[in-house]
């Protein structure tokens, strides 16, 4: 998708000052600078009612930047969603109140393109040897039964943690695992008008503090929450810190906190197949989704930079980064035991990037 960002258009006043000498010839630079802002209104414009460009990426600190780590500074007033308008955005036939069947539709496509494209689903490895508690375990919750986990790498692990911890609810009991009628409520999958899944987002209604796990599912507890826990620590360090931050500052969020009023953008994905101008679609369809259902803010862990650049230009306020690479949290994989997960440098991710935590306010 070709891109470009209006502050690489602002020109350098200094170099026009001398083609037009401004002191001899004052109506000459009053001229230009008309016809500049003239030339920027209707890009403005041009932006707001044609067409909406996202930069390519937004620029994440870096592991060697501690100063821009952490909790970032927050304005006075939170600035209120503004999305681009519905003429500029690629339409999509969006699937609400989705069924078990739809659902499980949205997770697989989900798990399949965090499995290859999230930086640290992808960088992180399982142990070498499966647990000994899933050899003779199946799996049964609302869904029907699974007799087996299936094979042991990357993606089958992602479309389980997704089945623990979205189609299903993680915090009911293990002999009655329920359907999670919150995420099927909120969240939307994006398909063409033929049919085809293009792209699926996974909500929930954000709980805090939250509620305890299930604790004697093997799925659940030995495979997922220990090959993730890096992940989730790192996450879940991360929601303490902005929820805490945005429960001080702001009274209206933690009064909405409390009427179960926020939303949480859990997952939001596409397929091959699908550009990004499709997702960019979905990202604010969800958000106005949770909105008009009377949510009043959205929460959303951005790991991607474009992600974060979506959040940046519906007027999303960046709260917390936690960077990837700012210290090893797992072992070398030369290092590590069979029953461990590892990674090929100890690091969460191979790129130097991190998780970028937004506030949506409707």
């Amino acid at each position: 998708m070709q891109t470009f960002c209006l502050s690489g258009c602002s020109p350098d006043l200094a170099q026009l000052e001398a083609p037009f000498s401004m002191r001899r010839n004052p109506w000459q630079y009053n001229i230009l600078i008309y016809f500049l802002a003239l030339e920027g209104l209707l890009i403005i414009s041009f932006l707001k009612g044609m067409s909406f460009v996202l930069p390519r990426s937004l620029p994440y600190p870096r592991a060697d930047e501690p100063h821009r780590h952490g909790l970032l500074e927050l304005p006075e007033e939170l600035p209120r969603f503004d999305p681009p308008l519905k003429s500029s955005l690629k339409p999509l036939t969006l699937h609400t109140d989705l069924t078990p069947e739809t659902l499980l539709r949205a997770a697989n496509l989900i798990a399949e393109s965090f499995a290859t494209r999230e930086p640290m689903a992808r960088h992180l490895r399982p142990s070498r040897r499966p647990a000994e508690e899933l050899k003779t375990s199946s799996h049964k919750d609302a869904l029907g039964t699974v007799e087996s986990w299936g094979d042991w790498d990357t993606r089958t692990f992602m479309k389980w943690f997704v089945r623990l911890f979205l189609v299903t609810d993680a915090t009911s009991p293990y002999d009655a695992i329920a359907f999670n009628e919150d995420v099927a409520h909120l969240s939307l999958l994006g398909t063409s008008e033929d049919g085809v899944d293009l792209c699926a987002c996974l909500t929930e209604t954000f709980t805090w503090p939250p509620h305890p796990l299930r604790q004697n599912d093997p799925y659940l507890n030995f495979a997922i929450s220990r090959y993730y826990k890096p992940i989730i620590q790192l996450l879940s360090d991360q929601d303490r810190a902005a929820v805490g931050a945005l429960s001080r500052h702001y009274p209206a969020f933690a009064k909405a906190l409390d009427a179960h009023k926020v939303a949480h953008l859990f997952m939001i994905a596409r397929t091959d197949a699908a550009s990004n101008e499709y997702a960019l679609s979905l990202f604010v369809s969800q958000f106005e989704r949770v909105r008009d259902l009377g949510f009043e803010f959205c929460l959303i862990e951005c790991s991607s930079e474009w992600s974060g650049a979506v959040c940046k230009a519906c007027a999303g306020t960046p709260v917390h980064f936690a960077p990837f690479r700012a210290k090893q949290v797992v072992k070398r994989t030369m290092e590590a035991g069979d029953d461990e997960p590892h990674s090929a440098d100890g690091f969460l991710a191979a790129k130097d990037s991190g998780c970028l935590f937004y506030v949506i306010r409707f």
